[in-house]
């Protein structure tokens, strides 16, 4: 991928998540109480490369973002963002949102609507440099960094949508975490061990999907998809996700 997105943050302030700001959803609470209040993840929100591409994302009722997370174990746990909902477009269906791995490697976990104190699908994709992964509606989601090195994330969002984080704190987290594998953290396939958070009644199996690269929404992974801020048509399913149920049921199955 290119550098593009250091000259987007360079000189911008993010704001940063601090692990204190996380105390309830982490997993190791005994490693916790013996902590400082460190820095976890910075957010630079709003970016755009010029005034014109402000305007144009404006216009589109659009937003991009970076993200930095830094290879960090929480204890047990490893480094992650603190989750959350979207507002809804309609009754019944959420705003959606869209990740690009820039650098370093990602795992988006997913999961539905808490119902009845229950989730009805949890799942993770497994992302790298190039990929895109679509959040659909009414999931809330997660990043987890896993890796050994920085992951840089962009992501696409409608401005109009707005972040629920009280459900997930209320469960003390997501309905899995992502912890450390034991005895040895580096055999291959099994670089996380996800644990059940006993804080929800019924918690499906984690099941695994692709990134979804799709090239007749112009998400191939050799392109970054900033470059849609020239095309913003090709996000219309960010900002009305009722006309496209198709669209979910493909990302979905």
């Amino acid at each position: 991928m290119s550098t593009l997105y250091q000259d987007l943050i360079k000189n911008q302030t993010p704001d940063i998540r601090h692990l204190f700001d996380m105390k309830e959803i982490i997993f190791d609470q005994e490693w916790l109480e013996k902590q400082e209040n460190i820095k976890l993840y910075y957010m630079y929100r709003g970016l755009g490369s010029t005034e014109e591409d402000k305007k144009k994302m404006a216009s589109a009722r659009l937003r991009y973002d970076i993200t930095v997370i830094p290879p960090l174990t929480l204890g047990k746990e490893f480094n992650k963002t603190a989750g959350h909902y979207h507002s809804d477009f309609v009754k019944g269906i959420s705003y959606p949102e869209i990740y690009e791995v820039l650098s370093g490697e990602a795992y988006y976990l997913m999961q539905s609507i808490i119902k009845d104190n229950s989730v009805n699908d949890a799942y993770f994709v497994r992302a790298v440099a190039g990929d895109k992964v679509i959040i659909p509606p009414n999931y809330g989601h997660f990043t987890i960094n896993a890796g050994s090195e920085n992951l840089v994330m962009a992501n696409w969002v409608s401005l109009d949508c707005v972040s629920d984080y009280s459900k997930v704190k209320e469960k003390n987290g997501a309905c899995y975490y992502a912890v450390l594998p034991t005895p040895n953290p580096s055999q291959e396939g099994n670089k996380i061990n996800w644990l059940r958070n006993k804080n929800y009644q019924n918690i499906p199996k984690l099941r695994e999907l692709k990134p979804t690269n799709f090239s007749e929404l112009r998400l191939e992974k050799e392109k970054e998809m900033y470059y849609l801020v020239n095309d913003p048509e090709k996000l219309d399913f960010l900002t009305h996700p009722k006309d496209y149920e198709k669209l979910w049921k493909r990302i979905l199955n």
